[in-house]
């Protein structure tokens, strides 16, 4: 750190200082690592809305001047001058507590708790309820969602122009039952190997790995891609024997997959779960919906039924 001299010759990289406010005869102590002249005032929030209001009524002193090795050696020091003049109890100080980080008054708290109005509510109550009313008659919320909506609609966007980009310039061949998508550049070699142009046979799984090697995340991007690509477009009736859900189709993780209301019963009863609060307890380990009274609020009847006790 960086050395200083002071008025008397003495080396030192900090110092505590003392503030008073000689209107209103208030006090407030502080701490500072480097240079008494480089500027700095101090870092309390009382003191700081009234000095800015009428800055030549405050005058500063300092305490002591200390070498120290890091912050937290002079914010012990600081405690000790706070704690020596009590300033968290009395009132003549601007500082909140004996702490040197700062803080809330705790006689400024219950101010605001035992500050009730009319309908009953205390000070940090009508401020909350302010803020609430702030936001709905700016529609924040509202604005803020919309804004969610166009970002994932744009980032969905541009990952299936880049599935498309990506796959651009390739083309069907087929052998026997087995199909490929190649690049045109190789094309004269599978010929040549007996491969014939265009898609002749195209399997669930061909498809299914397909989705899953191009990381396509939806059936509606499925369905733009397989346009582009002469895939079925619509692979639940094509294969409607083999289908059982996008999820699966798609190569999502387990954790992903939604489970029907009969799948998520059944499995809470293989869990041997018995009641609500046991449910939301093993719910999140086990990926199940956090809330299914609301997730199948069509089907919901109650818990009792839901787990068949």
């Amino acid at each position: 750190m960086k050395k200083y001299i002071n008025k008397n010759g003495e080396e030192y990289n900090s110092f505590i200082y003392f503030w008073k406010d000689n209107l209103l005869k208030k006090y407030y102590i502080g701490s500072h690592i480097g240079n008494t002249e480089d500027g700095y005032l101090f870092g309390g929030v009382d003191i700081k809305k009234e000095y800015k209001k009428r800055p030549d009524d405050f005058e500063r002193n300092i305490l002591s001047y200390h070498f120290v090795n890091n912050n937290e050696e002079i914010r012990l020091i600081e405690k000790e001058y706070l704690i020596k003049y009590d300033v968290e109890n009395n009132p003549d100080f601007y500082n909140r507590t004996n702490e040197s980080y700062g803080g809330y008054h705790k006689k400024s708290v219950e101010e605001r708790l035992n500050d009730i109005d009319k309908n009953g509510l205390n000070a940090f109550q009508r401020a909350a309820k302010k803020m609430v009313k702030t936001r709905k008659l700016k529609n924040s919320y509202k604005t803020a969602k919309l804004k969610e909506f166009e970002t994932k609609k744009e980032k969905m966007n541009q990952i299936n122009s880049k599935i498309s980009e990506t796959l651009k310039g390739s083309i069907w061949v087929h052998k026997e039952a087995e199909a490929k998508y190649i690049k045109k550049n190789e094309l004269d070699n599978y010929l040549k190997n007996s491969w014939k142009l265009g898609r002749k046979n195209c399997s669930y799984s061909f498809c299914h790995e397909f989705a899953v090697k191009n990381k396509i995340t939806s059936a509606s991007s499925w369905k733009s891609i397989a346009k582009i690509n002469d895939l079925p477009y619509n692979p639940n009736i094509i294969f409607k024997n083999e289908w059982q859900s996008w999820e699966i189709f798609l190569g999502k993780p387990k954790h992903q997959i939604k489970l029907s209301y009969n799948e998520c019963s059944a499995k809470a009863q293989e869990l041997n779960i018995f009641s609500a609060k046991e449910y939301f307890r093993k719910a999140k380990e086990n990926y199940l919906p956090s809330h299914p009274e609301r997730t199948y609020k069509n089907e919901w009847i109650n818990w009792e039924t839901f787990l068949r006790k």
